[in-house]
């Protein structure tokens, strides 16, 4: 299975663009990507110490490209945030949802021929959702303590904008059709997420936790098609067959 990924890694690499590619020029395109997204937080501990928290992060977005290597980027996100995550097999026991525009910028290292394009940039994310939000709830466990129940009170100001600096690669798969990967680092600008938990059953009762969230990261995978379209040239077409045939029969 290890040598798989090693020849699905460099067939990707191999999948060339079109012969014309110096004179092609890319005018717009458009992503859409998911990323998981890693909450650092100050912890006041009575007992339970949990890891950090998690969250999704999904956003669609358009990039207009100034020149070859300079583009704007706009969009809509839209992000969940997870309360406790050890304690549940999704992303928490109680989620907060966040959602609003992007706008940015990126720019590009690498002459436009090439099959891989690292770049870096910069997103503002905007909110509008759980500006003031506050609760309290009991919530059963279920994972790390299965069946313990958890008194959770929470208190969102969630921020209304987000400075968020991204390092990423778009690697070219096929014609106009690019594979997106990134790593960003999210600084809130005001607003806070807090919370305080305790068990009130199980083996930690009595345990509590008092979680403030600082900033966050997040690791994003996406697709993303570039405008106006070229035509896919045959080697391209039957490397990405390769590349699928193997891919299927090591399944």
């Amino acid at each position: 299975m290890k040598h798989t990924y090693i020849y699905l890694l460099l067939l990707t690499l191999l999948v060339p663009t079109v012969c014309n590619a110096e004179d092609y020029e890319r005018k717009w395109g458009m992503n859409i990507s998911v990323r998981g997204v890693s909450y650092n937080s100050d912890v006041t501990s009575k007992g339970y110490y949990p890891n950090d928290d998690e969250g999704n992060l999904f956003t669609l977005a358009a990039d207009y490209y100034l020149t070859q290597r300079l583009a704007l980027t706009g969009g809509l996100a839209f992000e969940q945030e997870g309360i406790l995550t050890d304690l549940d097999d999704g992303i928490g026991l109680k989620k907060l949802n966040k959602f609003g525009p992007i706008a940015g910028a990126k720019y590009y290292f690498f002459p436009k021929k090439w099959i891989v394009q690292p770049h870096v940039g910069a997103n503002l994310y905007f909110n509008f959702l759980n500006l003031n939000s506050e609760g309290h709830g009991v919530y059963s466990a279920d994972q790390g303590y299965p069946g313990s129940s958890v008194d959770v009170a929470w208190k969102a100001k969630c921020p209304f904008l987000t400075f968020s600096p991204q390092l990423g690669v778009d690697v070219r798969l096929i014609s106009s059709v690019s594979l997106t990967l990134g790593w960003e680092y999210r600084a809130p600008i005001g607003g806070k997420v807090e919370y305080d938990a305790r068990f009130i059953n199980g083996p930690l009762t009595g345990q509590s936790v008092h979680i403030k969230d600082r900033y966050s990261s997040a690791f994003n995978v996406g697709l993303k098609v570039d405008f106006p379209l070229r035509d896919v040239s045959d080697r391209s077409f039957n490397n990405l067959l390769n590349l699928l045939f193997i891919f299927f029969s090591n399944k």
